[in-house]
C-alpha cells in the first residue's frame, strides 16, 4: 500500500509542482544559454576585434595594391585550409553528441580517431601542393620563402579547424574558443606591429601566423589529452569508415559551398577588377562581418549542445535555448547597424583614405550581413540533424547565382556590384533556410521563435 508521502509527491510531479519543476528547469536551460552564449561571444568579439586591428595596420603599412594581394592570398589560404578538412570538423561535433548520448563510447573513439587520421593527412598533402604550386607556377612565382610560410599557414589552419571543433565538444568552449579566436592572432600581433616601421611582407605576415596557429593547436592537444574523458579512453574502438565518409562528403560539400561564399567576392575582384579594389572590398566585408560575428559567436554555444539535445529527443529544451540566444541577438545587432549606418565612413577612413569610399559597400553589405543573423544557424541545425543534402544542394544553386551575378557586376560597379550581388543573395536564402529548418525539425532557429511556437515534431 503506497504511503500518503508518496501519494502527496506522485500528485506533487503531475500537478502544480510539477509544472514549477518544469519551468524552473526551463529557466536554468535559458540562464546557462545566456551565459555560454555571452561568454563565446566575448572570445569572438576579441578575436575579432584583434584580427581587425592586424588587418587595419597591415593597411597603413602597405600600399592598396599589396594590401590587395595580401587579401586575395589570405582569402585563397582560408579557403584552401576549408577544403583540407574535410568536413572533418562538424561530423566531430554531430559524432560526439550523437554517439556518447547513446554511451556508444566505441563509436565515439573511433569517430575520433578517424577524423584526426584524414585531417592530418589531408592537411601536410594540401601544404604541400601549396607550397609546390607557390615554387613552379609560371604565372606568379612566389619566392620559396614566401611559398613555405604559406604552405605552413594553410597547414596548421586546417589542423586548428580541427582541434577547435574537438576541443568544444570533448573539453568546453572556453578552451577552443580562446586558442582559435586569440592564442595565434596575439602572435600574429607584435610582427605586424612592427612593420609600420619596416614594412610588411606576406613570407612574414604567414610565418608569425602558422607559427601562432601551431602554438594554439598544441596547447588544445595538451588540454584534450589531460581531460578527454576516460570510459571513452578505456573503450574499443569501433569503426563505420564508409557510413562516416559519406557524412563527410556531404558535410564537406557543404562547408567547401559556404566558404566559397565568403571567400568568393574578394578572389573574384582580385581576378576581374584589381588587388586594390578587392582589398577595399576585403575590408567593408570584414566590418559588415560583425553582424555574422555576432550571431556565430553568440551560436558557437548553442549548435554545440543542438547535437546532443536534437538526438536526445529534447526539442522543447533546444527551443528554449533559441529563443533566448535569438534575445541577446535581437539586442545587440540593432544598436550595431544603427551605428554602422552612422559612423561607416569613420571606421572605414582609419585603414586610410582610399578606403573611405567604401562606406555604400559597407552598408550594403551590412544589410545582407544583419539579415542573415536574424535568420539564425540553419547550417549548424541542418546538418546535425541529417539534412546535410537539402542544404549542400541550396548553397549550390546560391553560390552559382551569386558569381553569375558578381562576374557581371563587378567589371561594371567595382566593390559595390560585388555587394550587391551578395545581398541579394545572401538575404532571401538565410530567411529560406530558416523555414525549412522549421519545417523539417519542428525547431525555429530565426528571430521569429520569439514571437511564434512552433510545432515540435518527433
Amino acid at each position: 500500500m503506497s504511503r500518503p508521502s508518496d501519494i502527496w509527491a506522485l500528485g506533487f510531479s503531475r500537478g502544480a509542482g510539477g509544472l514549477w519543476l518544469a519551468r524552473t528547469k526551463g529557466l536554468l536551460v535559458r540562464r546557462r544559454a545566456m551565459v555560454g552564449s555571452l561568454a563565446t561571444l566575448a572570445l569572438k568579439v576579441s578575436g575579432t576585434g584583434l584580427m581587425m586591428g592586424i588587418f587595419l595596420l597591415a593597411a597603413r603599412s602597405m600600399s592598396p595594391h599589396g594590401f590587395g594581394q595580401l587579401a586575395v592570398s589570405f582569402n585563397a589560404l582560408s579557403f584552401l585550409a576549408v577544403l583540407a578538412v574535410f568536413g572533418q570538423d562538424v561530423l566531430m561535433v554531430r559524432s560526439w553528441g550523437e554517439y556518447t548520448s547513446a554511451e556508444a563510447h566505441g563509436l565515439a573513439l573511433g569517430a575520433y580517431r578517424f577524423g584526426w587520421f584524414v585531417v592530418t593527412g589531408a592537411a601536410l598533402g594540401f601544404g604541400i601542393l601549396t607550397l609546390a604550386v607557390g615554387v613552379l607556377n609560371p604565372y606568379y612565382r612566389f619566392s620559396p620563402i614566401e611559398a613555405a610560410t604559406g604552405a605552413a599557414f594553410l597547414t596548421m589552419q586546417t589542423l586548428l579547424l580541427f582541434t577547435c571543433q574537438i576541443t568544444r565538444v570533448v573539453v568546453h568552449f572556453g578552451v577552443s574558443e580562446t586558442n582559435r579566436e586569440l592564442t595565434w592572432r596575439l602572435i600574429l600581433l607584435p610582427v605586424v606591429v612592427a612593420s609600420l616601421w619596416t614594412g610588411l611582407n606576406p613570407a612574414a605576415f604567414y610565418g608569425a601566423a602558422a607559427l601562432g596557429m601551431a602554438v594554439a593547436v598544441t596547447l588544445q592537444l595538451i588540454t584534450l589529452n589531460r581531460r578527454f574523458p576516460a570510459s571513452i579512453r578505456a573503450a574499443r574502438s569501433e569503426m563505420r569508415r564508409r557510413e562516416w565518409l559519406r557524412r563527410a562528403t556531404s558535410m564537406w560539400t557543404s562547408a567547401v559551398l559556404e566558404a566559397a561564399a565568403q571567400y568568393a567576392e574578394v578572389l573574384l575582384l582580385g581576378l576581374l577588377v584589381s588587388p586594390a579594389v578587392a582589398g577595399l572590398y576585403f575590408v567593408a566585408a570584414r566590418m559588415a562581418n560583425v553582424f555574422a560575428m555576432m550571431s556565430g559567436g553568440l551560436h558557437s554555444y548553442t549548435v554545440t549542445h543542438a547535437s546532443t539535445l536534437f538526438h536526445a529527443g529534447q526539442k522543447p529544451a533546444l527551443q528554449a535555448l533559441f529563443r533566448s540566444v535569438m534575445t541577446m541577438a535581437l539586442l545587440i545587432a540593432g544598436p550595431l547597424i544603427v551605428m554602422v549606418a552612422a559612423f561607416g565612413s569613420l571606421f572605414l577612413d582609419v585603414f586610410g583614405h582610399h578606403y573611405a569610399d567604401g562606406y555604400w559597400v559597407l552598408i550594403v553589405l551590412s544589410v545582407g550581413s544583419f539579415t542573415a543573423a536574424m535568420s539564425g544557424p540553419s547550417n549548424g541545425l541542418l546538418l546535425v540533424s541529417g539534412h546535410e543534402k537539402l542544404y549542400s544542394r541550396v548553397l549550390f544553386v546560391a553560390l552559382l547565382v551569386r558569381v553569375g551575378l558578381i562576374t557581371w557586376a563587378a567589371p561594371r560597379f567595382g566593390a559595390l556590384g560585388a555587394a550587391m550581388a551578395w545581398t541579394v543573395v545572401t538575404a532571401p536564402v538565410a530567411i529560406g533556410l530558416a523555414a525549412a529548418t522549421r519545417r523539417l525539425t519542428g525547431i525555429d532557429p530565426s528571430l521569429l521563435c520569439l514571437v511564434t511556437r512552433p510545432v515540435l515534431s518527433e
